[in-house]
């Protein structure tokens, strides 16, 4: 039997439009952690506000460039068409993105080893 790749591209849906990510794309991975450090610097007020009194307009405009990066170009704008910059919504939008893509690698790495990926508290078969 011969090794063949399996689709690593995930389906996600954000205000009725559908995005296809590319799981494991190293790119993709890239995106994701400059999404999720720009969404924390807006918690942690750790932000340049060099063009922006209150740095959250830089937040939003980090977050929505790494959105396009992750769901593709354009997809950014197609979400928030219409909507004034809303820091909460680029939040939820990175939030619900990462527990998408997380949820399917555990699927993936379920199907791959046979057992959850992280053991519960009776789970003694990882010691």
């Amino acid at each position: 039997m011969a090794f063949k790749f399996q689709n690593n591209n995930q389906t996600i849906e954000i205000e009725g439009w559908s995005f296809e990510v590319k799981i494991g794309d190293i790119e993709t991975a890239e995106a994701i952690a400059r999404a999720e450090v720009a969404a924390k610097a807006s918690v942690d007020g750790n932000f340049s506000k060099n063009d922006d009194p209150t740095g959250l307009r830089v937040i939003c405009r980090e977050i929505g460039q790494q959105i396009d990066m992750i769901l593709g170009p354009g997809s950014y704008e197609k979400i928030f068409q219409g909507r004034a910059p809303n820091l909460r919504e680029h939040m939820d939008i990175v939030s619900y993105i990462t527990g998408e893509l997380t949820r399917f690698n555990e699927e993936r790495d379920r199907a791959i080893l046979g057992r959850s990926v992280s053991p519960g508290p009776d789970d003694d078969s990882v010691h």
